[in-house]
């Protein structure tokens, strides 16, 4: 199932020296299968999120594949097309 897409994307603002750490930040990002303990000591699948070598976050199964979903439908609605122009205001 696919998530609807804004028509217009969320607006993210941010300094120009703070671009490249944030590339740098980027290029450390990668997930992977953890098992998560809860405080009484159960334990389940789950995905890890993490930078810089360190855990960020820590989805259920269902959660992390409706945000590997929404991240591929962001990527798709993206145009790839350098002679496009289109700003949104």
């Amino acid at each position: 199932m696919t998530m609807p897409t804004n028509p217009k994307p969320k607006r993210f603002t941010t300094q120009p020296r703070m671009w490249e750490h944030n590339q740098e930040i980027s290029q450390t990002i990668n997930s992977d299968r953890v098992v998560i303990t809860r405080s009484d000591g159960s334990t389940f699948a789950g995905v890890g999120i993490f930078s810089l070598g360190r855990p960020r976050q820590m989805l259920h199964v269902e959660d992390a594949r409706r945000l590997a979903l929404q991240l591929a439908d962001a990527i798709e609605s993206i145009r790839l097309n350098p002679d496009d122009a289109e700003v949104y205001p």
